[in-house]
């Protein structure tokens, strides 16, 4: 909560890289999370695929 209303910043650290989030940042920490979620298998997708749109 406190880094969504730019209150604070998060900072995640994996294989010896590290990244840090604020509230700029919040849809790069949200495709992040959907990312790790799709490699744990938690979605099926990384990212929403796109329709088309059919004209009858």
């Amino acid at each position: 909560h406190q880094m969504e209303i730019g209150r604070a910043e998060v900072s995640l650290s994996y294989n010896g890289e590290s990244i840090t989030y604020a509230a700029t940042n919040i849809g790069a920490l949200r495709q992040y999370v959907r990312d790790l979620e799709a490699k744990l298998g938690l979605r099926r997708f990384a990212r929403a695929r796109s329709r088309g749109v059919i004209f009858g």
